[in-house]
């Protein structure tokens, strides 16, 4: 295995964890935004009667 070879391949390897771990964040955004908004509606039922 030549120096460029195992370079491009740890280029590859890299790119591909940023994608996993930016996927895996806006997952865990997305349910945070969820519990959120879901305890803003509770806040409101609780407040208005």
């Amino acid at each position: 295995m030549r120096m460029k070879d195992s370079n491009r391949l740890h280029q590859a390897r890299k790119k591909k964890a940023q994608k996993w771990q930016l996927s895996r964040w806006s997952k865990v955004m997305k349910e945070t935004k969820t519990i959120f908004l879901n305890e803003i509606e509770r806040q409101k039922q609780t407040t208005s009667y």
